[in-house]
């Protein structure tokens, strides 16, 4: 397996864990709102 290819994998998991965070705290924060 190619450097890039690890580099490159790594960098779209980390993209998927940030938007999967920030919309669980978009959820978490239009709940609180709504109270």
């Amino acid at each position: 397996v190619p450097l890039w290819w690890e580099a490159q994998q790594s960098e779209y998991l980390w993209g998927c864990v940030k938007i999967i965070v920030l919309s669980f705290h978009r959820q978490e924060f239009i709940s609180k709102e709504s109270e």
